[in-house]
């Protein structure tokens, strides 16, 4: 289920001043307390995104809370500063180095974790965000996420408003095959934003939507999800789009191939009843074994491949049903996929970039 968009509607849709709350639960007299510069803090970092979600708040006027301690729990600790009801709430680091969980950390509502100036690196167990919303995520590694949850990232239960922002996924010390997603929206809702995040050494990289059921797809169509300036190397299958309204921009994707060496391969796939406008991403793929750039899986699947770069001829990038493709409703300001944005797409996605 979609939980509402309370906290004064979200700091009336992230205009954020003018609407700041400052105490958690949000909503009150006393959420008048926020100063104006928590709001325009946050909103300068969350500038670099835009499409379904940019609006996010996050723990926009929110206490401030330092992880003090690599530990999987206790005082000081990323599990101890998340332990609240709900937001607003803003999580920062004075540690460097990995924090290796056995479970997965639940996130709640009104929360922004952000490692920005510290090289901080989740393992086993990652972040998991059941039914809450307004969250942003930003200069994060996630490394063999595979433990309490399905997903390095996983959103479920009508999760809805989540940023990420400059982060790293891989899996290199998990066996070919038994990875799971980096992110995973199943039963997510909408207003999912993924900008200048790198994927890497996966089986697949973002699954947006529950699995197909037959050739009718699953999901809802109220899932919504922007991806801009990611970079996808070296994964099963970079972007998956099995329901909802999905809007890529501007994304690197190169030498897509199964880790295993055998299954499927794409840069970009849509599966069920999912819809997905692609323009302005670039495709390397050096193995012309593996030729699927961007394509369907399903009659239903509907994809807009406008101003792709296909740097090899043998390479696969076309639309399929675009007519029933969505019009996007916000500028997104696409650059052209030239040398100059693959350049910087590979010197600035990811974590510290």
């Amino acid at each position: 289920m979609r939980a509402p968009r309370t906290r004064a509607a979200a700091l009336l849709a992230a205009g954020l001043v003018g609407a700041c709350g400052g105490g958690k639960g949000g909503g009150g007299a006393d959420d008048a307390a926020a100063d104006d510069t928590a709001a325009d803090d946050t909103a300068g970092e969350a500038a670099a995104v835009t499409g379904f979600g940019a609006d996010t708040v996050g723990g926009t006027g929110g206490e401030v809370v330092m992880v003090t301690s690599l530990a999987a729990s206790g005082e000081g600790s990323l599990r101890a500063a998340v332990d609240v009801p709900e937001g607003p709430l803003v999580v920062r680091f004075a540690v460097d180095g990995t924090i290796e969980n056995t479970n997965a950390v639940e996130l709640p509502s009104y929360v922004t974790l952000d490692a920005t100036g510290r090289d901080v690196t989740l393992a086993g167990g990652c972040l998991r965000v059941d039914g809450h919303a307004e969250i942003i995520l930003r200069n994060l590694r996630f490394r063999d996420c595979h433990l309490g949850s399905d997903a390095a990232l996983e959103l479920t239960g009508g999760a809805h408003h989540v940023v990420v922002d400059h982060c790293t996924f891989s899996a290199p010390g998990l066996p070919a095959g038994e990875a799971p997603p980096a992110i995973l929206a199943g039963s997510a809702g909408g207003a999912i934003n993924v900008a200048w995040s790198r994927f890497e050494d996966l089986d697949d990289a973002v699954v947006l939507g529950d699995e197909p059921a037959g050739d009718t797809g699953g999901g809802s169509v109220a899932l919504t999800a922007s991806l801009h300036h990611d970079l996808f190397r070296d994964v099963g299958r970079g972007l998956v789009v099995r329901a909802g309204l999905v809007d890529a921009w501007d994304d690197l994707l190169l030498d897509w191939a199964p880790r295993s060496g055998e299954g499927e391969a794409a840069g970009m796939v849509v599966e069920g009843a999912g819809q997905l406008r692609a323009e302005a991403d670039r495709f390397g793929q050096a193995d012309a074994d593996w030729p699927l750039g961007a394509g369907v899986a399903s009659e239903e699947a509907a994809l807009a491949v406008d101003d792709a770069v296909l740097e090899e001829d043998w390479i696969e990038a076309a639309s399929a049903r675009p007519e029933a493709v969505f019009a996007r409703p916000y500028e997104a300001g696409v650059e052209p996929a030239d040398d100059d944005l693959r350049a910087r797409i590979l010197d600035e996605a990811g974590a510290g970039g």
